[in-house]
């Protein structure tokens, strides 16, 4: 027994109870201990959870009903920015998920933003989760907000309750409920319909103290926790428009619809429309568009627009008929809904309704109710215009905007004027372009704020007794000044390699068609809009050739013919003359414009000269012929020449059968220098006139008594006559022939026999000075003309008993 108890050789321990241990597991002891030490330091540190691998989780998020990955930072090409001294990298090797994050360094600051553009559709999702970390020996006080904008550059904010604390942090912000989010310097509530259209994330981070030296931010997915994401279709806070309106003024309604849609321009994913019964029985369908209301206002002699309220369905609509309307609504948006309207009577009223070819005389217009229509007017393009490098021509203001319409209008009004024409033109106006370069939305979707700001105008001018010609695309999209930064053109994400497939290609043609239906819808109800001008200088635009611009336009005016309620006059523009013939016989134009600038297409450096030679060149065609651009040099001259040819064109085209006067171009100077006093004169001289039927046609005059410098122009009919006389040197040439033009005397050849009245009307102040009787014989009648030093003109009438 001894024996079996003495220790071998030191194999074996003896304890003070007695039992001895083996010297073999002294190392399993030890690593035990090791592990247990391991697992207390592990447990010390933040939690780097073990994940599903990268492809694993984006194909199970797809394909869920509940989550998306929106960043997880794995592919290392986020376009994430930030502003200096701060900077962000993807970097690595362990994020929250995955191997990489984004590592934001905010230098010496107390605020940093990171920020993407973030061109999406986020209204199927009610959450945005994700993660961010903070140093472990970071103990301030760190706010956290999330910026979204929309694609007119409006900004909403949101703080999450959550506080941000060292080691990785689970941040979630709501996108459903209206109540978490703060508009930012504007009105417009946050809603799941501004959901689908952002255009930038932002997260900020402020401290009242310092920010960490390093932020992280990983793993971010949208989230669905919603059940109601199919809601019934409703349209809500209904505004009706009246109970009764007046024949051709505005009946209009607007209402919610409690679906949000991706694109609510876009008809083929929802088209709202309204329904209206007329006294006769037929129906017209009318299409409700989407609309925002915006509050204006005049800050630093810039205008300023704030969106106020939500974005609504608005329908527009014009009584032509007087008796009672039903309506009713449809909503198509995959699912035809019908909702019961109410009804409106339209009764009397003293409008004369919209501008039409006149049906007496297809030379000249005429309203609705056939009283004549004569344009006096000029263009203004915009609400600013910057000559070609012409440094010492008045300029407007830039950014006044629709303010300056306002000036504009309330010149007009006071001197009688009752035409403009207008471009939607990419720098005022377009609703559709490139959202870098304005308050715009990229391709088939439209800048609701230059939408007002048309409305503004559009409601301005029919205040103010004035038509509006507007162009809906102005030629410089398509040339070197606009076709590098057009929505439609490959390099900026289009899918236009060349400018002249604007006029091919069936998706161009698609978008313009929507474009115009969204024009006609709002802006189709207005008697204010004169007509559709399909383009301005289209012989301009790239490789231009007469065959596929003339298939378009038959195309485009046939749409717009089909869709417009009212039937509003159609056209489009040439720049030089001799090329508007390439359209001109088309019948889905009613009338024909061009340019008569001096000493172009072979026109005469006489404006008076140029003016009949356009005419006579277009006249062919039976249409109205109007002169759309004159005054001067096309790149801008001396303001004595321009004011010149000014006064010039009006009272010419007096005495040419134009369908209203020639639009002279430089509407800055005429604003600026108060020209508007040639306007008012020569309407006063056609108050009480009207050109149709009466068989007039540019006349030669014959002179018994001559002055070497003088000149006569006649329009004369075979009872009527309007004359136009003046002093060659000064009225061309800007020489100031001081003396008086004496003892002139014509002779008007093929007038009916009899007595006639004679008025001699001062240009400048635009009254009668001298009445007189005037007998014509077998030879004609025979005119002594007052002294004068510039010009004047005559109203010569045939007296009958």
């Amino acid at each position: 027994m001894a024996e079996k108890n003495r220790p071998s050789s030191g194999s074996h321990l003896t304890h003070k109870s007695g039992k001895s241990w083996s010297m073999k597991k002294i190392p399993a002891l030890i690593f035990s201990l090791l592990l247990i030490l391991l697992i207390a330091l592990l447990l010390t540190f933040p939690r780097v959870p073990q994940q599903p691998a990268e492809e694993t989780i984006r194909k199970s998020a797809r394909g869920s009903n509940t989550s998306v990955v929106w960043a997880d930072f794995e592919q290392g090409d986020q376009p994430w920015q930030t502003e200096a001294p701060a900077r962000v990298e993807i970097s690595g090797p362990r994020g929250w998920h995955g191997k990489q994050f984004l590592q934001l360094y905010p230098g010496d600051q107390k605020v940093v933003s990171v920020s993407r553009k973030n061109l999406e559709n986020w209204s199927d999702w009610d959450r945005l989760e994700g993660h961010i970390w903070l140093p472990p020996d970071y103990r301030q006080e760190l706010q956290c907000y999330l910026l979204l904008a929309d694609r007119e550059h409006f900004w909403y904010c949101q703080q999450p309750p959550e506080r941000l604390r060292p080691g990785w942090n689970l941040i979630s912000f709501s996108l459903d409920d209206p109540q978490n989010w703060s508009s930012l310097k504007h009105e417009r509530p946050w809603s799941r319909q501004v959901a689908t259209n952002l255009s930038q994330v932002v997260f900020r981070f402020q401290s009242a103290t310092s920010l960490p030296a390093v932020f992280r931010l990983d793993y971010f997915c949208l989230l669905r926790t919603r059940k109601d994401t199919v809601k019934t279709l409703l349209l809500q806070d209904f505004v009706t428009g009246p109970t009764m309106v007046e024949r051709y003024h505005l009946w209009e309604a607007s209402f919610l619809l409690s679906r949000a849609y991706a694109n609510p321009f876009d008809p083929t994913c929802v088209d709202v429309t309204a329904t209206f019964i007329g006294p006769d029985g037929s129906s017209t369908v009318v299409p409700a568009f989407y609309s925002q209301q915006y509050r204006r206002q005049l800050i630093e002699g810039k205008e300023v627009l704030t969106p106020v309220g939500d974005s609504r369905w608005t329908v527009r609509f014009t009584p032509v008929r007087t008796g009672r309307y039903l309506y009713f609504f449809t909503v198509n948006d995959g699912q035809q809904n019908k909702f019961p309207g109410s009804s409106f009577v339209c009764v009397p009223s003293a409008e004369k309704g919209f501008v039409r070819v006149s049906q007496r005389d297809p030379r000249f217009f005429e309203y609705d109710d056939g009283s004549f229509y004569y344009p006096v007017g000029f263009n203004i393009i915009s609400p600013w215009d910057t000559p070609y490098g012409v440094r010492y021509l008045p300029t407007m203001p830039v950014g006044r905007e629709t303010y300056a319409y306002d000036d504009y209008f309330e010149k007009m009004a006071q001197n009688r004027m009752n035409f403009i024409r207008m471009w939607m033109a990419y720098w005022w106006l377009e609703l559709e372009w490139n959202p870098d370069r304005g308050p715009f939305q990229g391709l088939g979707r439209y800048s609701l704020s230059n939408a007002w700001r048309l409305d503004h105008i559009v409601s301005a001018a029919e205040r103010k007794g004035i038509k509006i010609l507007l162009t809906i695309n102005n030629h410089t999209r398509l040339t070197g000044w606009g076709w590098p930064d057009n929505p439609y053109n490959v390099t900026n994400g289009g899918f236009l390699r060349h400018p002249w497939e604007m006029f091919t290609s069936e998706q161009a043609r698609e978008l313009f068609r929507r474009k115009m239906r969204y024009i006609l819808a709002r802006w189709g109800y207005s008697p204010a809009i004169f007509a559709w001008n399909l383009w301005s200088e289209v012989d301009l635009t790239g490789d231009y050739q007469p065959e596929r611009v003339r298939k378009w336009h038959q195309e485009m005016a046939s749409f717009i013919r089909e869709n417009d309620p009212w039937k509003h006059m159609i056209s489009t523009h040439f720049c030089q003359h001799p090329r508007a013939r390439d359209l001109a016989d088309l019948p889905e134009l009613d009338f024909i414009h061009s340019n008569a600038w001096v000493n172009v297409a072979g026109l005469s450096d006489s404006q008076v000269e140029a003016l009949e030679q356009f005419y006579q060149a277009l006249s062919p065609y039976r249409k109205p012929v109007m002169v759309s651009e004159f005054g001067g040099h096309w790149a801008g001259t001396q303001i004595e020449i321009m004011t010149r040819d000014l006064h010039t064109g009006l009272w010419a085209s007096a005495t040419i059968p134009l369908a209203g006067t020639p639009l002279f171009w430089w509407w800055n100077l005429v604003h600026q220098d108060d020209l508007y006093f040639h306007y008012r004169s020569l309407a006063a001289f056609l108050k009480a006139e009207d050109y149709r039927g009466k068989g007039l046609a540019p006349k030669k005059v014959g002179f018994i008594k001559a002055h070497p410098a003088a000149d006569v122009r006649c329009l004369a009919g075979p009872d009527l006559c309007f004359l136009w006389v003046y002093n060659f040197y000064s009225a061309l040439r800007l020489v100031q022939e001081k003396n008086e033009i004496q003892d002139l005397c014509l002779l008007l050849p093929g007038l009916k026999q009899g007595k006639y009245r004679v008025e001699w009307w001062d240009t400048r102040t635009g009254r009668p000075f001298q009445v007189e009787e005037a007998t014509c014989g077998e030879t004609g009648l025979v005119l002594k003309v007052p002294a004068f030093t510039e010009d004047l003109a005559a109203k010569v009438k045939y007296c009958h008993d």
